[in-house]
C-alpha cells in the first residue's frame, strides 16, 4: 500500500561502458536520444519495448526483485543510429524539469578516487543534468560504509564518499554551485532517509531522478518509494507529492560474473528484509524509531558492531 503513494517511473540512461546518458523510457513506449556527439559504441544499452516488471532482452533481469507496484522495468540492446540521434529533442518535458538528481555513492578506491561503477552513476547524473530546462542540482549521497575504514586527507580529516563524488563531478566540468552532498548515511537505507529528511522536504523538491547501478536498483527503488511515499502522505496529505524517476547505470564489465551474482543476491535479500520491515510502518515516527533503535549504522545500542567485518570474500568486499 505504501508504494502506491508515489508516482514512480523508470528512466534508464546507460552507455555500455561509460554510463553516459543514452536513452530513457516512460511507462509505455520507448524514447531514445543521444546526449553526446554520436560515436561508435558497439552495442549500447537503451530502453525498448514495454514490459511491466520485466524485459524481453538486455541487462535488466525479469525477476521478483523488480516487482514493485506501478513500476515498469525495461532495458534492451539497441544499436546507435542517425535516426535515434535525431530524436535528441524528444525528451518528455517531465524529464527536462527535474527538481533534483540524486545519485548514490558506492565506495572509494582512495582518498581522491572512486570505482568505475560510481563514475558511471555520476556520468549519468551529469548528462541528465545538462538536459534540464531549468537549474537542477545533483545531490551525492553517502558518508561512508561500515564495511571499510574511511580514507583521510593530508590534514587527517575524513573524505566522505559524497565529497569524493562531488570532486569527480567538478573534474568533469560540473558547476560547484549546482552540487550538493549528504554525509550522514552509511548504507542504502540511510541514503533514502537522509536524502528525504535533510534535502527533499526542506528544499521543497517534488520530482527527483534517483541514480544508481542496475545491480543496486531493485533495493534502492523499494527503499525510496516506501520512505518518500510515507512522507508524502503524512506531511502533505498528497499520495502523489513525490515523483521518483529511477535511473540505472549498466553493470557490464564492472565485476567478475560470480561477484556480480553474489552482490545481486545480497542486495535482493536485503530488499526482501526491508519490505517485511516496512509493512509495519504507518508514520515517519515509526520509521525514525526503527532506524535509530535497531539499525547497525545508526543505533547507539549497536554502535559497537560498526566496522566489524562480516564480508569474508575479498572480491565481494571490493564492491563496497
Amino acid at each position: 500500500k505504501t508504494f502506491r503513494t508515489v508516482q514512480v517511473q523508470i528512466l534508464y540512461v546507460i552507455d555500455k561502458m561509460s554510463g553516459k546518458l543514452i536513452a530513457y523510457r516512460s511507462f509505455c513506449g520507448a524514447r531514445v536520444l543521444f546526449a553526446q556527439p554520436r560515436r561508435q559504441l558497439g552495442r549500447t544499452f537503451c530502453s525498448s519495448g514495454c514490459s511491466k516488471n520485466g524485459v524481453k532482452n538486455g541487462d535488466v533481469r525479469n525477476d521478483a526483485s523488480r516487482s514493485l507496484p506501478d513500476v515498469i522495468w525495461g532495458l534492451a540492446y539497441h544499436e546507435p543510429s542517425a535516426e535515434t540521434n535525431r530524436m535528441h529533442g524528444d525528451l518528455l518535458e517531465q524529464y527536462r524539469s527535474l527538481d533534483a538528481i540524486v545519485v548514490l555513492a558506492g565506495g572509494q578506491t582512495g582518498p581522491e578516487s572512486i570505482p568505475v561503477w560510481v563514475e558511471r552513476r555520476l556520468d549519468t547524473a551529469l548528462s541528465l543534468q545538462r538536459l534540464q530546462g531549468k537549474a537542477c542540482p545533483i545531490l551525492s549521497l553517502g558518508g561512508g560504509t561500515p564495511h571499510k575504514s574511511p580514507y583521510l586527507d593530508t590534514a587527517g580529516f575524513v573524505v566522505h564518499e559524497s565529497t569524493a563524488c562531488a570532486r569527480y563531478l567538478m573534474q568533469q566540468g560540473a558547476d560547484s554551485a549546482m552540487l550538493l552532498k549528504e554525509v550522514s548515511s552509511y548504507d542504502t537505507v540511510g541514503n533514502a532517509y537522509f536524502s528525504l529528511t535533510i534535502h527533499a522536504v526542506p528544499a521543497g523538491w517534488r520530482r527527483l531522478a534517483v541514480v544508481t547501478s542496475d545491480f543496486h536498483m531493485p533495493r534502492t527503488a523499494a527503499l525510496f518509494a516506501s520512505m518518500y511515499g510515507l512522507a508524502g502522505t503524512e506531511l502533505y496529505g498528497d499520495p502523489h507529492r513525490f515523483q521518483l524517476l529511477f535511473v540505472a547505470a549498466s553493470d557490464e564489465g564492472i565485476f567478475e560474473p560470480d561477484v556480480l551474482k553474489i552482490r545481486r543476491d545480497k542486495e535482493d535479500a536485503s530488499r526482501v528484509a526491508w519490505l517485511r520491515t516496512a509493512e509495519g510502518f504507518t508514520s515517519l515516527r515509526d520509521l525514525h524509531t526503527w532506524l535509530y533503535g535497531t539499525h547497525l549504522c545508526y543505533s547507539v545500542s549497536r554502535q559497537h558492531e560498526f566496522g566489524a567485518q562480516t564480508i569474508t570474500d575479498p572480491k565481494l568486499l571490493a564492491s563496497y
